[in-house]
């Protein structure tokens, strides 16, 4: 049988066949409330019900036409089906057999109810329709003409999506068994017709033990907007056709999330629905008063726009209990709810979802195209029972505001609203409207959430512009972005019709899309200016721009000067204000804004009890025609009314702040100075980096830097907090201009700190300046030593340093002594100093507050990792964690050390609890920063943790955090970060053989200006790019550098690139130079971890080049890495050269096999060109021709993305 022959009862066309047959009702118990669970429950509820599908009902259908007979109908949780009289017990024994062996729910069971009556087939075929049904009647063999169902379920049917989980209107109509099949005939062509023709799909007609049943649906499998409209429409007209033939109908419906799919095998199937909701409708239907079109209070709620729906009262249901019931009783034509055109983008929405695949459905486009109408049919059409709705505001500043109420008491804790976001274990729709007007916390949420997910959570989102919204190959979220398109004119026709109810011709349709832009919103707008013109003339009389000016223009009085001044203000303004801008009575104000609002200009705004313009657009159209004077004439009063409202709200205030700035107001500077020190104490970063701006750009262009000293004395207050280099690049220009610095030239001194921390640059001029006005007192030569650590000779700033330790009192010398332990530890190595001024520090610690001590305790643990001295290390972070670590920045430094610790802990004690510790702190770490969305660390922590993963022998995960690292960065820009991380990737495509990519990438990290990661990048690219000896010299030259500094970290790097590629073209002599190197460089300071390592490669290589003491060297790390079950690159080599040396091909299949887990495919090369030579296996040679292939694939990939498995 073909696809379509099977949709139906396979002897329909052979009334004969049912002559004498046994006509069976096979009832699966249990089947419903099954698929309820599945669809109310699981994540994947459609995909469940398919495999109950396939278990239950498909073994049965194999069993009835295996015994001959046929299946009519599927009648929800049962099957109709006739049998020969005597293969009845054999399908009844299958039946109940299958039923018990089934193992998906040992609570379904079987029922048969056996029917005496004879049916026979029965078509009805009108003009372009045709349905059927099986009923007592007179044999008789009829054609079906039409194909009785829409092409959509055979496409379903040849798709890989049979099944979705939907809301759609599911609706019964039931007339009584005493009306015969003849009686009723007419009644049901119309009905086939007319469902035809309005979208309306017929299920199925069945004559059963309760009457006639017709089981309908809308918007699927048909997609139809209004699919709630269109049904009703449907009932309608056919109740009233009922009526007057004087045949009593009741019908009854829902609209709520069910099974909508294919169910049945290629023997005999049927696109049907599943689930509670079916058997709803048939019971609200059973009860129904005839004639009345009777549904329950989902599909009540879902159509309260479109449809007049009255309460019927409360009914009781077998099996669901009291439902309260509404009849539908006509169409509303409100215009305020036109919904016309977008089919396809609906269609593509919905079919996007299907599936079960985890879905991020983002709409795009201009204001007022549609998107949230649009999205809201989507959403309709979905019928989510759990339904997130969150809305961005423009204007609302509140960090994470979006997403508040995932908070306790609306606090905005992130750490909670992410919590609350994984912790979702129903299926469940988050709808975010506006996205654009998300503030930076909760596009940062908003992007965790897209990325991490959640099995049970489905997203659509609606955004003008996609610039904020970053989805990169990482979300857990497949993506659909529909940009909306204006509509064309015929679109513009319909909706002309609908909210005008005139028709216009395709010129006047054109015509207002010229007009409009195709703007739907701009469309209904415009319409009710031009409607009698159109009438008239046939012509569109005005501009968009026009009309607005008109409903301007209808505002009495002093309306339009009001909403001048609104569109002065923003998107979103504060009609108190604009009251006393134009002194106007409130009354007068009210008359204003209700005509304002009738006009469509504005509306009441979500923020406080604000107005905003309907569309940003219209409020373009009124600001741009207004002239410059008269535009910071309004600032002016804005900010003077703000300011005489004596608001305590200071983000009021602010905007007070930048109306005086846009108008070159010399009072913008007396309240920035106010706000900033208001700003500082909340630690509201964005907004005080905001006002530092705006404050020196006026100073600097006025050049009136006296006035800038107030200001400068808040941002030295402010060195906590992240303010940025573009604050800190008008500093030194505004400082080195104040001429009278009122006492305060230590200010001087703290602004070169501030300086030289964020620009990491020696501010010279400032100090000369400092030295000009107080000399060198003991405060310029300590902050000139601090600032220029690496450029003074090391002697005269450590007897500088010496001269001073008895200079300081309380806070100060603490502070001292810090800056002295830094510069003698890590510049100079000066230990009878660094001792000295430890001690002093050891003496004043009862003197220290709790975050004084947390830094002193964190100072003394970074100095004993760097001696390896990690006893003391545990001690001091043994101390850190018993101290009230009350800034999420302490606990960060925490998390992270004790991931250091346990990582060289791991290379003493050999005990790999200490690398699963490690991993554990670096993800609690880097789990902390983001809870805290500390989106300036995140890079590096981490691509740190990529680092953890990668040794671990966890590739997959490290590859995803490398990934992540690297879109952290880009998404803020961050200049270090990036090519670090990029530097890191770099090895790894080396280490894969993606050499073309490596070199590509290590330019890229060589033009950065980031010193300490070029020896890694030039070593790559002498080695993979020309072997160009410049690149070699400069890899050394940088090295050097730093091992000057006290980090012989270039070295180590160099080295691991220099022995890779010696081990994998077996360069004997590189690798006798390179071990010779190793030695020579091992005279640096060196981690636990570090040491092992290079120790392990000098003797890899001295045994690969002929060192035969080396053997049980080589043997005793191995037995130690084996150990940690870590450090897999490591491990292959000591297994590779032992396995060269004792030339047993066991040893180097070991050495493949970690080899391969870390995808070294040049390695895997190497060591099967290796067992090739020691076996002569043919085996090996046809291993390396594999390999072979493997490499030129790796050496093709052109991305970052493609490397580590994330194709864009």
């Amino acid at each position: 049988m073909n696809m379509k022959e099977s949709s139906l009862p396979k002897y329909i066309s052979e009334p004969e066949y049912y002559k004498n047959k046994q006509f069976m009702f096979l009832d699966i118990s249990g089947f419903t409330p099954l698929c309820d669970k599945f669809i109310s429950e699981s994540s994947y509820g459609a995909e469940k019900i398919g495999d109950l599908i396939n278990i239950v009902f498909n073994p049965i259908i194999d069993s009835v036409y295996a015994a001959g007979g046929d299946v009519i109908s599927f009648a929800g949780d049962a099957l109709f089906v006739a049998v020969d009289k005597e293969k009845v017990s054999a399908v009844k024994k299958m039946s109940d057999r299958i039923i018990k062996e089934q193992t998906i729910d040992r609570n379904l069971s079987i029922k048969i109810e056996m029917f005496d009556k004879p049916f026979v087939p029965v078509v009805i075929n009108s003009e372009s329709s045709s349905c059927f049904c099986y009923a007592p009647n007179k044999l008789k063999k009829e054609i079906i003409k039409n194909d009785p169902f829409p092409q959509e379920i055979y496409d379903i049917y040849k798709s890989s999506f049979r099944g979705e989980l939907r809301a759609v209107p599911i609706f019964f109509i039931r007339i009584d068994e005493k009306y015969s099949v003849e009686k009723i005939k007419s009644l049901l062509s119309e009905l086939s017709e007319e469902a035809k023709t309005g979208s309306v799909y017929i299920n199925k007609i069945e004559y059963l033990d309760k009457g006639w049943m017709i089981l309908l649906s809308a918007g699927s499998p048909v997609y139809s907007t209004d699919a709630p409209v269109k049904m009703y429409e449907l009932l309608s007209v056919f109740s009233k056709k009922a009526e007057t033939m004087k045949i009593p109908v009741q019908i009854g419906g829902t609209l709520q999330r069910g099974y909508c799919g294919i169910i049945g095998n290629e023997k005999r199937w049927e696109f049907t629905f599943l689930g509670s909701n079916v058997n709803l409708a048939a019971r609200i239907a059973a009860k129904a008063e005839p004639y009345k079109v009777y549904a329950d209070s989902s599909f009540a709620s879902a159509v309260k726009t479109s449809l007049k729906a009255v309460s019927a009262g409360k009914k009781e249901y077998k099996g669901v209990g009291e439902r309260e019931i509404f009849e539908i009783t006509g169409i509303l034509k409100d215009k305020k709810n036109i919904f016309v055109g977008r089919i396809e983008e609906i269609k593509t929405s919905l079919d996007f979802f299907k599936g079960d695949r985890r879905a991020f459905v983002l709409l795009n486009g201009p204001s007022g195209i549609g998107k949230t109408v649009l999205a809201e049919q989507i959403i309709l059409s979905l019928g989510y029972k759990n339904l997130l709705r969150f809305k961005g505001i423009y204007g609302e500043e509140n960090e994470n505001y979006l997403f508040r109420n995932l908070s306790a008491a609306n606090k905005n804790d992130p750490a909670e609203i992410f919590q609350k976001f994984k912790a979702i274990t129903e299926p469940t729709l988050i709808y975010i409207d506006d996205l654009h007007f998300a503030d930076e916390k909760s596009l940062f949420m908003f992007h965790r959430m897209i990325n991490e997910g959640n099995p049970f959570i489905n997203f659509i989102a609606t955004t003008i512009g996609r610039e904020k919204i970053r989805i990169t190959p990482l979300a857990y979220y497949e993506s659909l972005i529909i940009d909306l398109k204006p509509f064309d004119a015929k679109d513009i026709q319909a909706i002309t019709k609908i909210a005008s109810g005139i028709d216009i011709s395709l010129k006047v349709s054109r015509d207002l899309q010229r007009s409009t832009g195709g703007n739907p919103l701009f469309v209904t707008g415009i319409l009710p200016y031009i409607t009698k013109d159109i009438e008239r003339s046939g012509d569109v009389p005005y501009s968009l721009q026009e009309v607005i000016l008109l409903k301007l223009n209808q505002i009495p009085g002093k309306g339009p000067e009001f909403i001048d001044g609104g569109s002065v203000y923003g998107d979103i303004f504060d009609h108190k204000v604009l009251k006393d801008v134009i002194n106007a009575r409130q009354a007068i104000i009210r008359e204003i804004i209700q005509k304002a609002e009738n006009e469509g200009l504005v509306r009441k705004s979500l923020v406080n009890e604000d107005l905003e313009f309907s569309n940003t657009i219209i409020r373009e159209i009124i600001y741009e025609r207004l002239l410059k004077k008269k535009i910071d004439f309004f600032r002016i009063r804005i900010a003077e009314a703000i300011i005489r409202s004596k608001t305590k709200d200071m983000r009021k205030m602010y905007k007070a702040m930048m109306m005086f700035f846009l108008a070159d107001d010399e009072r913008a500077l007396k309240l920035a100075i106010e706000l900033a020190e208001v700003f500082r104490k909340r630690s509201d970063v964005d907004i005080l980096r905001n006002i530092f701006l705006r404050s020196f750009e006026y100073i600097i262009k006025h050049e009136e830097y006296g006035k800038g000293l107030d200001l400068l004395k808040i941002l030295s207050k402010s060195g906590h907090l992240n303010i940025g280099s573009e604050v800190t690049g008008f500093i030194e220009k505004i400082a080195l201009n104040v001429k009278d610095w009122q006492g305060e030239e230590k200010l001087i001194l703290d602004l070169a700190r501030t300086i030289h921390s964020v620009q990491f640059k020696e501010p010279v001029e400032l100090l000369n300046t400092y030295k000009k006005l107080k000399g060198e007192d003991k405060y310029y030569k300590w902050t000139r030593i601090k600032v220029c650590a690496y450029t003074i000779p090391h002697k005269e700033a450590t007897a500088v340093l010496k001269g001073l330790m008895n200079s300081f009192e309380g806070n100060e010398k603490i502070s001292f002594y810090f800056d002295l332990v830094w510069y003698v530890f890590f510049i100079t190595g000066d230990t009878v100093t660094e001792k000295k001024a430890m001690s002093v520090l050891e003496s004043m610690e009862l003197k220290m507050d709790n975050g004084i001590k947390v830094d002193f305790y964190f100072l003394k643990n970074t100095i004993a990792m760097h001696r390896d001295d990690l006893t003391e290390s545990k001690r001091c972070l043994d101390i850190v964690q018993k101290l009230d670590m009350k800034e999420s920045d302490d606990r960060f430094v925490f998390y992270n050390d004790l991931a250091i610790l346990h990582s060289n802990l791991a290379y003493e004690n050999f005990d790999a609890d200490d690398i699963r510790k490690a991993l554990k702190y670096s993800v609690k770490a880097q789990k902390l920063l983001n809870d805290n969305q500390k989106d300036s660390d995140l890079p590096l922590i981490t691509t740190n943790l990529a680092g953890f993963y990668m040794s671990s022998g966890f590739i997959k995960k490290a590859e995803r955090a490398y990934m992540e690292g690297l879109y952290f960065g880009l998404a803020i820009n961050h200049p270090v970060e990036i090519p670090y991380t990029k530097s890191r990737i770099a090895i790894i495509a080396m280490h894969y053989g993606a050499y073309r990519l490596a070199s590509e990438m290590s330019d890229e990290v060589i033009s950065a200006d980031v010193g300490d990661i070029k020896s890694g990048a030039y070593a790559i690219r002498y080695y993979y790019s020309g072997r160009n000896e410049n690149d070699l010299k400069q890899a050394y030259k940088f090295a050097k550098n730093y091992a000057e500094f006290g980090t012989a970290k270039c070295y180590w790097e160099m080295a691991s690139i220099m022995l890779y590629n010696a081990l994998v073209t077996n360069n004997k002599e590189e690798m006798k130079k390179l071990r010779n190197k190793i030695i020579s460089w091992n005279k640096y300071q060196q981690r636990a971890g570090t040491r092992f390592v290079n120790e392990a490669h000098v003797e890899i290589l001295g045994l690969l080049t002929g060192n035969k003491s080396d053997e049980t060297k080589v043997q005793h790390k191995l037995d130690k890495i084996a150990k940690l079950n870590a450090n897999f690159g490591v491990m292959n080599k000591c297994y590779f050269a032992l396995g060269v040396f004792r030339k047993d091909p066991e040893l180097l299949i070991k050495a493949k096999k970690y080899a391969l887990k870390m995808k070294s495919y040049p390695f895997v090369q190497r060591i099967e060109e290796e067992l090739f030579r020691i076996t002569n296996d043919k085996y090996w040679e046809s291993r390396l021709k594999k390999t072979q292939e493997k490499l030129e694939q790796m050496n093709r990939i052109g991305s970052i993305e493609e490397l580590l498995g994330f194709k864009k």
